[in-house]
């Protein structure tokens, strides 16, 4: 179970907070790049933009699997995989939103 699970935060508050962390984390990361304090306004855009691939790959992937959600298997290791797919769905929406960058 994750840790915004057992919060009981509702869908779209769980998003919401993905985002959010997202944004910092990708404040901080292109705030650590050479030229990336001069102009903060482009770095806030951009990682605004990667969350928004991490919030669409997440969304992506609660629609095209839609009746094979992680909390709903069986089996430990059927869970294991259906996490695995989720995050690999997600890593892959990031990763090709931050390479049209």
């Amino acid at each position: 179970m994750s840790a915004l699970s057992r919060l009981k935060i509702s869908r779209p508050g769980q998003l919401l907070g993905l985002l959010a962390i997202a944004v910092l984390l990708g404040a901080f990361v292109f705030a650590a790049l050479p030229d990336g304090k001069a102009n903060m306004l482009v770095t806030s855009y951009k990682a605004w933009t990667i969350g928004a691939f991490l919030v669409q790959g997440l969304v992506a992937d609660m629609v095209v699997f839609c009746r094979s959600r992680p909390g709903d298997a069986i089996t430990s290791h059927e869970r294991m995989l259906r996490e695995l797919r989720r995050a690999i769905v997600i890593a892959a929406t990031m990763i090709a939103g931050g390479l049209a960058l």
